[in-house]
């Protein structure tokens, strides 16, 4: 299933960022990805994966924080000594009560109960709307089902925090949430073209709305970082837990890379000759590792070799390490990257635990699984129950989807 309850905030956040100057890093990569040797060239297109809203809005959050505080950071007392009293400290944990929130009818109109509460219009609005950007070509039905399940996700993420026994108090809502809704707004309210109001309806959400979700994605994200994180000392990632999901999810291959890059259909010709030589070698008994440092035209770890996820580099690398069986030796194998030869090992389950990077990474798939299985779980058992306003409701949205 498509992730799609924080992208709208968090591009509406991103677009606050842009506004304020501010420097966005990149996105943290795909959890698979970050195991793939750099030897092997990376999937052009990587299948969204879902995760924790702490590496994403989050990490925003603490951006737009960031930048619009950065003159709170360095207060000197009177004395000049460059330390700060009790009172100073205690005067920049202080800021501006957010302003008044903006009235929308949408917002007192109920189209639904989940799980004993109440879902508004607003609510609707927001992710049936997202659905239909995100699957085009499917129909109402569809983007119902879609905004159901969101809606469910955001009950079940304060029914979960009940049950963990997480809670957000004020310090904590008001440094992660309140301050970057203010920052928001002060923002887009400061620019010339667009408004915050205007934003709002750009993105389909109301004030409140936003506001609820903002709260909702920092929530979310405590729960993770307190019960289901590696640092929380959760179970998750046991060993053998990491050595299964090893043995699952990975292949542990080797290779030789004949790279056609900048050549001509004449160099490409003489590099596959050569891969042909080479291979010719590997069947005439030559061991694969020492042509792997003669050879490559690209850094390997001839001992180790890679330890690779399906999806993580190109499909005709990927496919044909996933597909064969131990020991073999592939036939040529022909990317945008040159010619391939790859032979296929065993896992080495000494060499996983002990290689950081790579259990790291396994590690923190496992305790995502965890937190998500937890999360649909208990969505999944909320009892939906909608009201009288919901078919007028749809209804509204497909006629506006038409004008």
């Amino acid at each position: 299933m498509k992730k799609i309850s924080f992208l709208a905030v968090i591009f509406f956040l991103l677009l606050a960022l842009c506004a304020c100057g501010a420097k966005t890093e990149n996105a943290p990569a795909d959890t698979e990805s970050e195991n793939v040797s750099s030897d092997l060239p990376e999937a052009s297109v990587k299948t969204e994966q879902e995760k924790p809203p702490h590496e994403t809005a989050e990490d925003v959050q603490n951006e737009v924080s960031d930048t619009d505080n950065t003159a709170d950071t360095e207060v000197t007392d009177s004395a000049g000594t460059g330390e700060n009293t009790p009172d100073e400290e205690s005067a920049q944990a202080v800021s501006d009560p957010l302003p008044e929130i903006i009235p929308d009818e949408r917002d007192s109109v109920f189209v639904m109960q989940v799980g004993g509460i109440d879902v508004s219009y607003s609510a609707l609005w927001y992710y049936f709307n997202e659905a239909r950007e995100s699957y085009p070509d499917n129909n109402s039905v569809v983007w119902e089902e879609t905004a159901l399940l969101e809606i469910k996700k955001d009950v079940a993420t304060e029914l979960l925090a009940s049950l963990l026994s997480v809670e957000m108090d004020e310090r904590y809502k008001k440094e992660k949430v309140q301050d970057v809704i203010a920052n928001t707004i002060k923002t887009y309210d400061g620019q010339e073209n667009v408004s915050y109001p205007q934003a709002l309806g750009f993105f389909n959400m109301t004030d409140l709305f936003f506001r609820q979700l903002q709260e909702n994605t920092v929530l979310t994200s405590l729960i993770y970082d307190e019960r289901f994180s590696p640092e929380s000392g959760a179970e998750y990632a046991s060993d053998q837990n990491v050595l299964s999901y090893v043995h699952e999810n990975y292949v542990h291959v080797k290779h030789i890379l004949i790279s056609t890059a900048d050549l001509d259909d004449s160099g490409k010709a003489a590099a596959k000759r050569k891969a042909e030589e080479i291979l010719e070698l590997i069947k005439n008994g030559e061991e694969f590792e020492k042509l792997i440092v003669e050879y490559s035209d690209t850094p390997t770890d001839a001992e180790n070799g890679l330890y690779i996820a399906d999806g993580t580099t190109v499909p005709e690398i990927s496919e044909r390490s996933f597909e064969m069986p131990l020991g073999a030796v592939s036939d040529i194998v022909e990317s945008p990257y040159g010619y391939h030869i790859i032979k296929k090992y065993p896992i080495d389950d000494e060499y996983v635990l002990s290689n950081s990077a790579l259990r790291n990474s396994c590690e923190k798939a496992l305790c995502e699984d965890a937190f998500y299985n937890a999360l649909y779980e208990t969505a999944n058992s909320l009892e939906v129950v909608l009201y009288d306003t919901y078919g007028q409701a749809i209804y509204e949205l497909l006629t506006q989807m038409q004008n």
